[in-house]
């Protein structure tokens, strides 16, 4: 047995027949005030607005009614949005294909 703490994941997503799912970034820095120099400015180029707006979207995963399939979006989808442009990127996630799902929103 190992003294070095640890975290076990559960898959929340188990339980349902076509899970969405997505990842945020939340905070106004993904970096240590600690971290060097180089580490900051990596970071802030990942995602130049994510200090002004407090996040950023780094993918996720729908289940679309209509074609009955999932499709996907990646970080790069994330990090092509500009300010004005956030809110209709999340919107993506709550689209099925046929509607938004504002009743879970």
């Amino acid at each position: 047995k190992s003294d070095i703490p640890y975290l076990i994941l559960k898959d929340l997503t188990l339980a349902y027949k076509q899970p969405c799912a997505i990842d945020i970034k939340m905070g106004t820095q993904t970096f240590e005030p600690s971290a060097t120099l180089d580490k900051k400015m990596r970071e802030h180029l990942k995602y130049c607005h994510q200090k002004n707006i407090g996040f950023r979207i780094t993918g996720f995963k729908v289940y679309d009614t209509i074609t009955k399939s999932f499709y996907s979006v990646s970080k790069s989808f994330g990090r092509s949005l500009q300010p004005d442009q956030i809110k209709d990127g999340l919107a993506l996630f709550f689209y099925n294909g046929k509607y938004y799902r504002r009743d879970i929103i």
